[in-house]
């Protein structure tokens, strides 16, 4: 009765030939239900914006549709190291209807009811590998919960990390009511709103965006 987390032999990092400078952190990639053809970190890219956004923060450039090695090689060049903060869930039965309906949602609600019976990524122990890393961010919001996941993964100073506005298709509906909110009547999808979220974030660090996108 476990989950693992599609990629847990790179988890913890120990495979780059890089020293990162920044640390992008995500949920979690289920191994099952089969129907998950990610072949990497944030590799649903229907319904995800992630290789979309970052890459033409800093090369200006999507690569959506890029293969995984090109994601890697993107990663090298621009000291970018990636993870999730759950390695496995204990308490799934990959023989159970409800328990695969849960994982094939790829929804972070969900998880947080089952955060004691996980298995965490010890980031502290990233962190002291690669003391490079100047820059943490997570790719959703922090809230009561996943600062509790953090705290499991051996991260207390959650003032050091950074907040990313979701890349999951989830952003369609934040997309939607911010232009109603805001009168905004001009073009704009849903990567474009999220990367005019992100690239504020990334400019706190001295980090200047090879695309400027004005909300």
């Amino acid at each position: 009765m476990t989950c693992l987390h599609k990629f847990s032999n790179e988890l913890e990092l120990k495979h780059l030939d890089y020293q990162p400078e920044i640390l992008i952190v995500g949920t979690f990639n289920p191994s099952w239900p089969k129907a998950n053809y990610a072949q990497w970190f944030y590799g649903r890219t229907d319904v995800n914006y992630f290789w979309d956004v970052l890459p033409r923060i800093f090369e200006g450039e999507s690569l959506l549709t890029a293969t995984p090695d090109e994601w890697k090689a993107f990663c090298k060049r621009n000291k970018i190291a990636i993870t999730d903060l759950i390695k496995e869930i204990k308490c799934f039965d990959e023989s159970c209807f409800a328990d695969k309906s849960t994982l094939a949602t790829y929804g972070d609600n969900a998880l947080t009811k089952v955060f004691e019976n996980c298995d965490f990524t010890n980031l502290s122990n990233i962190l002291k590998l690669y003391p490079t890393i100047r820059v943490i961010c997570f790719t959703r919001k922090l809230d009561s919960a996943w600062k509790r996941a953090w705290n499991n993964c051996g991260i207390m100073d959650l003032s050091a990390i950074s907040e990313l506005y979701t890349p999951s298709r989830y952003a369609s509906y934040a997309t939607s009511r911010w232009r109603r909110i805001n009168n905004y009547d001009k073009p704009l999808s849903v990567p474009d709103f999220i990367l005019g979220n992100w690239i504020p974030v990334f400019e706190k660090y001295n980090i200047k965006s090879k695309e400027e996108i004005l909300l």
